[in-house]
């Protein structure tokens, strides 16, 4: 017996307020069929999940070595609309894990969305897809899409998930992400039935801009010991103190956000090390004690993660288990995830910082530096957060450049 996969791509990408992709493609729209229902957007923030997810997919990707990026927005948005449609054994885990049941997920889920602020200076965007095979169509139950379309403002699409479903899919996330991520899929195999798609965009100015004076030559001294020439970004920052590391955190257009980089006190700290042990949660409740002279090097890199693996080690496994998951709030055929990944890209300069994530679910159907001055030539962790509740858009490690 042939066995089909549902995938699920979530693409992150901020678009607020409206959650409608402007890219023309050729799959049929079913959003018609269902719409946003007017208290979709209630709940509260829930700092304990998304610290807890935050802390393990970041850590987890970090084992792989060299730079690191990741979405915890994008990954949790994805995650919460997997999330909906599973049940018995493979939800309890999920929510066991996460400390909450699925509708405060959905409440979260609902609040990081509408807590999203974009501005002229300060763009965010958001969008969210469901792609059905056309001959998959009648399996998948009226009420997931319903869900999808509720919390989520999903479009629904029906497709024939052939080359040209391909290029609308990797057309929607080029589109989407401003062209930083321009592809998520080659091709779509035979047995591929279903996708959800979430993309995130950040694109801010700098509150306080850099001038030509403000830009230095520096080294960079990468993980492996070489060292790369590099411009160093000079200014005076909000210092931001910790037990282990002191860093700073400088505010972008309109002041909703801030870039916040942290480097070990210990030079000879290992950064793989030290991210093991850090205290992700801690970087949600940043405090600012004085200011201090920075020098932070220009940089920009793309990541990839593969969350499947860490969330299996952290107890969420039936629901990757093809013998063993339980999605029947999806389709009334038996289907698992058979993956889940992530894309990034972040370019962090003079100018500002542009980042984009792009998250994939597949699924199948089964048979110490001074006090006064802070040189960031060698490997730091970095964050892109909300800077009213403080929870990260984006998290990671320049280790290389």
């Amino acid at each position: 017996m042939m066995i089909r996969r549902l995938t699920a791509l979530l693409l992150s990408l901020l678009m607020l307020p409206v959650f409608t992709s402007c890219v023309k493609v050729s799959a049929k729209e079913l959003s018609a069929g269902y719409s946003p229902s007017d208290n979709a957007m209630t709940g509260s923030y829930i700092e304990g999940p998304y610290a807890r997810f935050t802390s393990a997919l970041f850590k987890g990707a970090a084992e792989n070595g060299g730079n690191v990026l990741v979405s915890p927005y994008s990954a949790l948005i994805c995650f919460s609309m997997l999330a909906n449609g599973a049940d018995g054994e493979s939800r309890a885990e999920i929510e066991n894990y996460l400390g909450c049941d699925t509708e405060q997920l959905e409440k979260l889920s609902a609040y990081l969305i509408s807590s999203l602020k974009t501005g002229k200076e300060c763009v965010i965007k958001t969008a969210n897809s469901v792609w059905v095979k056309d001959s998959f169509e009648k399996s998948v139950l009226p009420s997931y899409l319903q869900k999808n379309a509720d919390v989520y403002g999903a479009q629904i699409y029906s497709a024939p998930f052939d080359q040209s479903t391909a290029k609308d899919v990797n057309l929607w996330c080029d589109r989407q992400t401003d062209g930083m991520i321009d592809k998520i899929i080659d091709r779509i195999g035979s047995d591929e039935v279903f996708f959800l798609i979430n993309s995130l965009l950040f694109d801010a100015k700098w509150e306080t801009k850099y001038e030509n004076k403000d830009i230095k030559d520096g080294e960079f001294r990468n993980y492996n010991g070489t060292e790369k020439s590099v411009k160093m970004l000079n200014s005076t920052e909000r210092f931001v103190p910790g037990e282990t590391y002191c860093g700073f955190s400088k505010k972008y257009k309109d002041g909703n956000y801030v870039f916040t980089a942290i480097l070990p006190d210990d030079e000879s700290t290992d950064i793989f090390k030290f991210i093991k042990d850090l205290d992700v949660e801690e970087l949600f409740k940043t405090e600012y004690n004085g200011s201090v002279e920075v020098f932070i090097p220009e940089f920009s890199f793309d990541g990839e993660a593969d969350f499947r693996e860490i969330l299996k080690k952290e107890g969420i496994a039936s629901v990757f288990d093809p013998n063993g998951a339980d999605l029947s709030l999806i389709s009334r055929d038996p289907l698992y995830c058979s993956a889940f990944i992530q894309k990034t890209r972040v370019e962090f300069d003079r100018n500002g910082t542009k980042a984009a994530a792009i998250s994939l679910i597949g699924g199948a159907k089964s048979a110490a530096p001074s006090e006064n001055k802070l040189i960031f030539d060698r490997p730091f962790v970095f964050t892109i957060s909300d800077a009213k509740d403080g929870f990260p858009l984006f998290i990671g490690a320049v280790t290389r450049l």
